[in-house]
């Protein structure tokens, strides 16, 4: 079983890259947990920034984030083949909504509750610790940090759970209609175009290039007047792999 045509669909690339910036917002967390002394009670605190996971949590297990886009641009839903809707449909899997999704949470939420704990260690972290009304502004950085920490979990995550399913079991997932797509995913960014051919798929084990080369051998063979089968027989295995040097000599 072959993996290679959902690993040569970019837009899974990029997406599960965001897991590089998940340094940024656990710092992002610490440094607004960090910022002023606390004005609540500290369970009352805690909540109010854990609380700031579920805005991703409700989106992707409802409406899983449209993984065809690239910062603030998307591709329209109408310009997605058969193959791309069945890579939206695996973001619905039971086994991401059911399983994944809550893990992913509480290792996010559980860090929350460390970094409360840990917070004053780092109060020289932030440069507005001692300014008035710090503690308000320390608790919405917090909860724009969560936030951020939460997306770029979440979404690397459902991308690599993706790419641990072979061709064979992407095959067999329903492509979600087209007219289906706005309502059954969280589209965010303009629609445009021209990013299909800005971000073309890799061409190694492209269904598009595998049927061309298809079609060239029943060509060949029907001009030989031999099965498809019998010339594939025929073909030498090891003459893909020619050394581009020994092929020199030889000429």
């Amino acid at each position: 079983m072959s993996r290679h045509h959902l690993w040569a669909e970019p837009f899974l690339w990029i997406h599960a890259a965001g897991i590089v910036t998940l340094p940024l917002w656990v710092l992002v967390v610490l440094v607004g947990l960090a910022t002023g002394d606390p004005l609540l009670p500290v369970g009352l605190e805690k909540l109010l920034v854990e609380l700031a996971v579920l805005p991703v949590v409700w989106m992707q297990m409802w409406r899983p984030f449209y993984i065809f886009s690239a910062v603030v641009v998307t591709v329209p839903p109408a310009q997605l083949d058969e193959r791309r809707r069945q890579v939206l449909a695996g973001f619905q899997q039971s086994l991401y909504r059911f399983v994944v999704l809550p893990i992913v949470s509480a290792l996010v939420v559980g860090y929350v509750g460390w970094s409360y704990d840990v917070a004053p260690l780092f109060a020289s972290l932030s440069p507005i610790h001692q300014a008035p009304g710090s503690r308000v502004m320390g608790l919405l950085i917090a909860v724009v940090g969560v936030l951020g920490m939460t997306l770029f979990a979440q979404v690397p995550a459902a991308v690599g759970l993706l790419l641990m399913h072979s061709d064979d079991e992407a095959q067999s997932w329903l492509p979600v209609p087209t007219d289906r797509i706005p309502w059954e995913f969280s589209v965010v960014g303009r629609p445009l175009e021209k990013l299909e051919t800005w971000l073309p798929r890799w061409q190694q084990g492209s269904p598009t290039v595998e049927m061309e080369v298809e079609e060239e051998i029943v060509g060949i063979a029907d001009v030989a007047d031999v099965t498809p089968e019998d010339l594939l027989e025929d073909l030498d295995p090891q003459d893909s792999d020619l050394d581009p040097d020994t092929s020199a000599a030889d000429e």
